[in-house]
């Protein structure tokens, strides 16, 4: 528990003062994690007292809204973390009908439950409850006694991860799909990139991958999935994700596509009458029209669909979705409808509420069509909604160079794609229509319209990309370091008791404007625990618990001096005892471009106790009780056998 304390020590002593950076206000300061991991996620009640009551309202986020269960004993609410951390801390913010007794229990498969905490006398309220760190993926408030007549009710339930439960650093997703795309566009008109889509069953979501690979002795390089509508599947579609997520960390380039039923549906249902059925212009209206009865049912289903594309954002990884595929094939509810309030309509609204509302920053959007008529600019949703346009490609003609010139023509320079076929185009048809940068096979199609030779052939060309070709596409990009930015050095004040870094930084960087700068923390070192805190870790937008950043405001700009802006940021002490002061910080600098481009300065390690010394052997403070204040306050608070220097007046007297 000693560096859990430092933790709350390092957050604590980071509070911002008037003279340096702006204010942060109401800091949650606590052992655990800051986030609530709960908030929005997946959530089961064991009943509820009405619609106006669901179990989703406990991690809204909203402290108005509640979660209401029948009137009855023992009820509970099961909340999903998508995966497993390693959590410390809930918080229960209960209405007026509370719990008298209850247990928050634990679990990794949602079937063997471990009790972390009970209560058997408790009094409502608000409870922020701390238990041993464990590791949970389902998080359980089980609810024995109701303390009134009516039943359970529960405004929030929030969860917290412990920040000293082997937190690691996270891919960074929308790098992560920066990167693809950069790659995407290297390889156009070059080589073409192999996928193969795995349908049915989500309980087995690469068995076409692994055929494909049986038949060739190469992973395909791009694996696709689906979200899938019938009752297996949809109760499978967390088991798809991981293998998504899991083809991602082996190499591959992820899809996911929907085939699901239209929002007048349940989610679970069947393809005839449901994936493939009709919408009334009226139900249509209501669906692409902002708060219609069927937007509104749009949306919420885009909230479950959020979870998953959330999930893998939160894991690193980048998805091509095609979340509208064959948007002429008008069998299908989505599709058939031109012109601006067509299916393109639909499109828009998805991609910007998965953007704009859900924050879905790691998605790769994928525009298909299919080969049945040609007039696909009548389906095209906007240029600016869509970073692929592919192209399902059926007809009994296949690659004819007609379809290839009239993708080109409605792609213009961005990319395009063979979204699906059953027949695989040769070699040498990619040779003479290089731009198509993947082409993939529909599942099980793939081996009764091909033959074993001809899979292997495509597979092994050299103008084709599987799997084993790929490139490392994970990680983060390389950090833009630069002598124009950096830490000049430390003050220490004897008034506020605290720590002051001075940052240099030019006005003008690679010939633009710096617009802000600020500065990132890392705690290095606590105790006898070292963090490995790696310098390219150091950068704005790292959710490491032990990497903290902040933005610099004009009140702390230092001044002006040798052609740089000199910022300052203040550290107050907060516990003043020798683990405090010995603790080992990293620090760098860091700017903001007009373009929006980061730099940063290199990185310095230090503590407190390092700098005071440092300052109080070479007897850099300007008065006396400076200098003993180093002493006194700091250096023999953690080397009490420290040898005293004295401050040593000048000889000279002024008359």
């Amino acid at each position: 528990m000693k560096s859990k304390r430092i933790i709350a020590v390092f957050l604590m002593a980071l509070m911002i003062i008037t003279t340096g950076l702006s204010e942060v206000k109401n800091m949650n300061i606590k052992a655990a994690d800051t986030e609530n991991i709960a908030y929005k996620r997946t959530i089961t009640a064991s009943s509820v007292e009405s619609d106006e009551y669901l179990a989703s309202n406990a991690v809204d986020g909203d402290g108005t809204t509640r979660w209401a269960s029948e009137f009855a004993d023992n009820q509970n609410l099961i909340v999903d973390l998508w995966q497993s951390y390693t959590i410390s801390t809930v918080k229960v913010a209960w209405e007026a009908a509370y719990a008298s007794q209850f247990q928050v229990q634990v679990s990794n498969d949602n079937t063997t439950w471990t009790t972390v905490y009970e209560n058997y006398n408790a009094t409502g309220g608000t409870q922020t409850i701390e238990f041993t760190p464990v590791s949970a993926r389902y998080v359980k408030i089980y609810c024995i006694k109701r303390a009134t007549e009516y039943g359970f009710s529960i405004y929030e339930f929030e969860i917290y991860k412990d920040s000293v439960g082997g937190s690691t650093i996270k891919s960074d997703a929308a790098s992560a799909r920066k990167k693809v795309m950069e790659y995407l566009y290297s390889m156009q008109g070059q080589k073409t990139i192999v996928g193969i889509h795995n349908r049915e069953p989500n309980s087995e979501p690469s068995k076409q991958t692994n055929q494909a690979y049986a038949v060739t002795g190469q992973y395909p390089a791009l694996w696709s999935g689906d979200f899938l509508f019938s009752s297996s599947d949809v109760s499978n579609r967390w088991n798809m994700i991981y293998e998504c997520k899991k083809q991602w960390e082996n190499g591959s380039i992820v899809q996911l596509m929907l085939h699901v039923t239209p929002p007048t549906q349940a989610e679970a249902g069947n393809w005839d009458g449901g994936v493939v059925s009709k919408l009334t212009d009226e139900q249509w209206s209501s669906l692409i029209t902002n708060g219609g009865e069927l937007n509104k049912a749009w949306k919420k289903r885009l909230d479950t669909y959020a979870q998953y594309i959330s999930y893998l954002k939160d894991n690193g990884v980048p998805v091509l979705f095609r979340p509208f595929h064959e948007m002429n094939q008008s069998m299908f509810w989505w599709a058939g409808r031109k012109g601006t309030n067509g299916t393109g309509a639909l499109y828009r609204l998805t991609r910007d509420y998965l953007e704009k509302e859900k924050g879905l920053d790691n998605i790769i959007w994928v525009w298909d069509m299919q080969d049945l008529s040609y007039d696909w600019s009548e389906y095209n949703p906007g240029n600016d909604y869509w970073d692929i346009f592919a192209v399902d490609i059926y007809n009994s003609d296949y690659f004819t160079e007609y379809k290839y010139n009239q993708a080109l023509s409605v792609a213009e320079n961005k990319l395009i794609a063979i979204g699906e076929c059953d027949k695989l185009p040769t070699a040498q048809q990619l040779k003479e229509q290089p731009r198509w940068s993947f082409v993939m096979s529909w599942a099980e199609l793939t081996f009764s319209h091909n033959t074993n030779s001809e899979i292997q052939n495509l597979y092994w060309a050299e103008n084709t990309i599987v799997r084993n070709d790929l490139p490392d596409l994970k990680g983060k990009e390389t950090l833009n370091v630069s002598d124009d930015v950096s830490i000049r050095g430390y003050q220490i004040s004897t008034t506020l008791g605290g720590i002051r870094v001075v940052s240099g930084v030019k006005p003008e960087i690679n010939e633009k404007n710096v617009e802000k700068t600020g500065f990132v923390y890392a705690l290095e070192k606590t105790g006898d625990v070292t963090n490995n805190i790696s310098d390219d870790e150091m950068y704005v937008g790292n959710e490491n618990d032990y990497i903290k950043s902040f933005e610099s405001t004009q009140n702390g700009l230092m001044g002006y001096k040798d052609g740089e802006n000199n910022y300052v940021m203040t550290m107050l002490f907060e516990k003043n005892n020798s683990q405090e002061f010995s603790t080992k910080y990293k620090v760098r600098a860091y700017a903001v471009l007009s373009d929006g481009t980061y730099v940063y300065g290199k990185v310095h390690s230090y503590s407190i106790y390092n700098i005071a010394e440092a300052m109080y052997e070479n007897k850099l403070m300007k008065t006396a009780s400076g200098h003993d204040y180093l002493y006194d306050s700091i250096i023999s608070v953690v080397e009490p056998s420290y040898k005293k220097i004295n401050f040593e007046w000048s000889g000279s007297i002024v008359k």
